[in-house]
């Protein structure tokens, strides 16, 4: 036969704690569902339209709350013990000044309601119970301290507008001793509103392969410049002195684009012989025939001078004698005087 399990005998002093821990396992029970039902659940957050206050409304009591502020952005966060956050919104747009949202959650087990001012101070607020709502009362904002007040838009700065050469120079004779003399500018004919005039008549000249592009007077100076029609790079400068009250003609100079310059000095003519003679004296008996003249018939006004070498290039006209067979010309008339002896 089969040997029956031998069944253990509890004392009494071990039925008494189990009997204990059973009881204190219910009890826990109990306390934790009769705390769970005294929680109060927040089911809706209305906002006056006058922005003067927030109700809280809620299903039971809500626990004991602490409010505290947060800057930048400005929020005012109230938590609420033993709450829950029932079926409702959990955030909620305002966008009028100064509140923007309000927003609900939890931190650290405990219900959260968030009042949100963004770069608006946060007002000053009263807390009060009213049955089961929570109202938030919210004063006047404080206006903004100098230093956090936004700044206006500055007018755009003026450019600096540059001091006048007069000043500038009185400045350096102050700061610096008398500068030395500078040397004379080198006269540049500039422009003249004559230009549109050598245009048009520049233009009309079609047979010529060059055109005046620019012309003027300046101190008795005129100066003339061409351009090739087909290559504009290939150009010329023609200056000529002369002396309007005189009548005559002092100097030339013609130049190109790639530095070369011929200068041409003017000699003495035959008009300039007669006008040296007294007045009285310029007058005589009759015309008289001459010879062809070998000043007249061969020699030019001008003689071209020689930049590099300094020296006169003269005609060969005026190195040869005078050829017969010349065509005869009647000159200008010979200052004598009226009772010469002929």
């Amino acid at each position: 036969m089969m040997a029956e399990p031998r069944r253990l005998k509890m004392t009494a002093r071990e039925k008494a704690s189990v009997v204990w821990l059973c009881a204190v396992a219910i009890v826990s029970l109990l306390w934790a569902g009769l705390g769970r039902a005294d929680q109060g659940e927040i089911s809706s957050v209305q906002v006056a339209p006058d922005l003067s206050s927030i109700s809280i409304y809620s299903q039971g009591s809500l626990g004991k709350h602490t409010a505290f502020v947060i800057d930048r952005p400005y929020r005012l966060v109230i938590d609420f013990d033993s709450a829950t956050i029932g079926n409702t919104k959990t955030r909620i747009r305002v966008e009028r000044p100064p509140i923007n949202e309000i927003r609900l959650g939890y931190h650290n087990n405990r219900a959260r309601v968030v009042i949100d001012f963004g770069e608006n101070p946060a007002p000053p607020y009263h807390i009060e119970r009213n049955g089961d709502a929570v109202i938030v009362s919210l004063g006047k904002p404080p206006a903004l301290p100098p230093s956090q007040t936004p700044p206006r838009p500055e007018p755009t700065p003026k450019k600096p507008t540059p001091k006048p050469p007069e000043r500038a120079a009185g400045h350096q004779a102050v700061a610096k001793p008398s500068p030395a003399p500078a040397p004379p500018p080198v006269e540049t004919p500039p422009p003249t509103p004559a230009e549109p005039a050598a245009r048009s008549d520049a233009s009309q000249n079609d047979d010529s392969g060059i055109v005046v592009k620019h012309a003027g007077v300046k101190s008795n100076l005129v100066y003339v410049e061409l351009v090739n029609k087909d290559d504009p790079r290939i150009s010329y400068r023609l200056i000529v002195d002369l002396d309007l009250e005189g009548l005559k003609m002092r100097s030339a100079s013609l130049s190109d684009a790639k530095g070369n310059i011929r200068k041409f000095h003017v000699t003495r003519t035959e008009t300039e012989k007669i006008n040296s003679v007294a007045p009285g004296n310029r007058f005589t008996s009759g015309p008289k025939r001459y010879g062809p003249s070998r000043l007249t018939a061969a020699a030019p006004n001008f003689t071209e001078a020689n930049i590099e070498t300094g020296a006169e290039k003269r005609p060969e006209s005026l190195s040869r004698p005078p050829q017969s067979g010349w065509p005869l010309k009647i000159e200008a008339f010979q200052p004598q005087p009226k009772n010469a002896v002929r």
